[in-house]
């Protein structure tokens, strides 16, 4: 109970959910006036990349999970109470993890089973999280089980730990030796480039964690050093350009592009009163940057195209006090988690050329050789608005199987001895863009697997002419006898033929076609390919 009115008989109580009426002084059980609470005061928060999924833990009421499944203004609780956390993992767009609650696997619908298990994940170390600092898992953009923090037990405050089995074990990654670790981040152009913020000094590493250096100069030298009230993030196309803010002092934000040796000051006069705690770059072609307030919570924007900055606050509660802000991507949103709910608006550029980023959700690094056979499940963890995204991935030296190419999350049996590239691209209206891992995957021992055969490339282009349909028949490397079929949106047979063996490329023209949707399949004894093509 945080109050009691008493009028008369006439009782009001005010608890954690909400506030409580009796006319009698709770003779009777009285009523919940719960109508028109529609706030939650939020300490830490996570979401979801590929899916609508947000997992805060809230001050005293305990942590939940926001899904667009659930639709608007319902969520689900999952326990604890008062904790700065809420982590949506993503190995399982639907798994979540509160420090005080465990790990849970929430269902898609709300009154669907939640499934939750303690002691497996983070029970060897838990994640340092309060509502003053960045510190959050950082995950490899290439692995999902491999992610880093800083543990919050007192005498590890001065390190960073790393699994790579999502939180069952943890290894020394970066030891900064008595200086408190504020934040840390892995480069997503180039995943080996690895930064961790202390109270005082900004530390790197360009080899994947096997050495450690820091940057001689300090962004500001002043009494902002020495706060954990720190956040960096490193450009998404760049891994070399760090951004870092101080929400001690106003007018702590800077960034450079040669390990501090130089340091940049973005803020014009009007910004340079103000704490900024949260930086956000989008990685779009205009390098567009948000920059949050946690105190009065207040968002401003600039890119490559604006003189100066602009605010970007509309519909944020002047005096909410901002716990977390962060993109959602996939379907051109910003968030920001605050003492008075959750707030919501369209990115400044919805649509935006995409940053693509292949993964594989169900390893910790890239060595399977234990495992050759095993199937490894990839998914996109692009910058990307995914309102019409097309996606294609392609892998070298040949794996044993493939499934899904043309998927955002295709499955993969590598299966021989190797070290395999993964590629993927890509492509919205805005423009296409590509990511190759070198190395992505190895298998470093003979397997007695057979070598994969390559598959043929199959394709069938058409186009009408006079009245007519010309279908031409590209089968390059598929020498057998074929069968091709061409069916109606309605599944109805229109045609029929059969392309001799060694024939690799036919054309055939089939007359009276009217405008719509075509399937085609492409019949060996030992092959399927299907398709479909739309006659305008």
């Amino acid at each position: 109970m945080q109050d009691i009115d008493v009028c008369g008989s006439d009782t009001w109580i005010c608890t954690d959910g909400g506030v409580k009426y009796s006319p009698d002084f709770f003779a009777t059980p009285g009523t919940d006036c719960n109508t028109g609470i529609y706030a939650s005061d939020f300490h830490g928060f996570g979401q979801g990349w590929n899916e609508d999924i947000m997992a805060g833990g809230r001050w005293h009421n305990g942590d939940i999970v926001a899904a667009a499944a659930y639709s608007e203004g319902n969520t689900l609780h999952v326990g604890g109470v008062e904790y700065a956390t809420g982590h949506v993992l993503l190995s399982n767009p639907r798994k979540v993890y509160f420090s005080d609650a465990g790990t849970s696997v929430v269902p898609d619908r709300l009154d669907g089973k939640v499934t939750t298990t303690y002691g497996e994940q983070f029970a060897g170390k838990k994640p340092h999280e309060t509502l003053m600092t960045s510190n959050e898992l950082s995950f490899d953009p290439r692995y999902a089980l491999r992610l880093m923090m800083s543990s919050n037990e007192q005498d590890d405050r001065d390190k960073v730990y790393v699994s790579e089995d999502e939180g069952r074990s943890f290894r020394l990654f970066c030891d900064l030796e008595g200086e408190d670790v504020a934040d840390y981040e892995f480069a997503r152009s180039n995943p080996d480039y690895v930064y961790v913020a202390g109270k005082y000094n900004i530390y790197y590493s360009y080899d994947n964690g096997a050495s450690w250096d820091w940057f001689e100069n300090r962004p500001f030298d002043d009494e902002s050093n020495g706060s954990v009230g720190i956040d960096i993030a490193v450009d998404p196309r760049d891994e070399h350009k760090i951004w870092y803010t101080n929400g001690t002092l106003p007018g702590r934000v800077a960034y450079t592009m040669d390990k501090g040796e130089t340091w940049h000051y973005p803020l014009t006069d009007r910004l340079k009163s103000l704490r900024f705690n949260w930086i956000i770059l989008t990685g779009n072609e205009k390098n567009g940057v948000y920059l949050g307030t946690q105190e009065q919570a207040r968002v401003f924007y600039k890119d490559d195209t604006m003189a100066d900055w602009i605010e970007y606050s509309d519909g944020l509660p002047s005096g909410a006090r901002m716990a977390r802000l962060k993109p959602f991507y996939k379907e051109g949103l910003l968030r920001a988690a605050t003492s008075q709910g959750i707030w919501e608006a369209p990115l400044r550029d919805r649509l935006f050329r995409p940053v693509a980023q292949p993964m594989a959700l169900n390893i910790g690094n890239g060595d399977i050789s234990a495992t050759p056979g095993m199937e490894v499940v990839f998914d996109s963890y692009s910058i990307v608005n995914q309102n019409g995204a097309k996606w294609q991935w392609s892998f070298s030296p040949q794996p044993q199987r493939v499934t899904g190419a043309d998927t955002r999350s295709p499955r993969v049996v590598f299966g021989n001895k190797g070290s395999y590239d993964v590629t993927l691209t890509v492509t919205t209206p805005q423009g296409t863009d590509s990511r190759t891992i070198r190395g992505m995957i190895r298998i470093d021992v003979e397997t007695g697997l057979p070598e994969p055969v390559a598959m043929p490339d199959v394709s069938v282009e058409a186009e009408a002419a006079a009245g007519r349909l010309v279908l031409t028949v590209d089968a390059k490397g598929l020498d057998e006898t074929k069968t091709l079929t061409l069916h109606n949106a309605k599944g109805m047979l229109l045609h029929k033929e059969v392309i001799g063996r060694g024939i690799q490329k036919k054309t055939l023209s089939l007359p009276n076609y009217a405008k719509g949707i075509y399937i085609y399949e492409l019949r060996t004894p030992n092959r399927k390919y299907f398709g479909k093509f739309a006659i305008e």
